[in-house]
């Protein structure tokens, strides 16, 4: 799976949900099944130029917004960090790892107004 793909598919997912399509309406919107919407949000499936524009227009918005910025580089606690490199992973994947912790601890701390 490329990540470019994955961090796509990730962006897509929130946006979907923040606009409360479900994937079948989605599918729909974008004429694809709702299989493959799965398959993109889980970045399985490549998007062509073409589809990015049609999911822009589908969610009101602009492609940009759903394309992925080179994150920077992240790092954990010591403990988690620790704790990852125990763990058989690519280190593009050990990436992924620190972003999504990186961005869900962000996201709670702004839920919870500590932002």
């Amino acid at each position: 799976m490329e990540p470019l793909y994955r961090e796509f598919g990730l962006l897509l997912k929130a946006k979907r949900s923040q606009a409360r399509l479900t994937q079948d309406e989605m599918a729909l919107r974008v004429g694809l099944g709702r299989t493959s919407i799965t398959n993109i949000e889980q970045g399985k499936q490549p998007v062509s130029l073409q589809l990015l524009y049609r999911f822009a227009e589908a969610l009101g918005t602009v492609p940009q917004e759903l394309l992925p910025l080179d994150p920077p580089k992240v790092s954990l606690s010591e403990d988690m960090e620790r704790n990852l490199s125990k763990i058989s992973l690519r280190d593009d994947e050990k990436d992924w790892v620190r972003r999504v912790v990186l961005k869900t601890s962000l996201d709670s701390a702004s839920n919870n107004g500590n932002t």
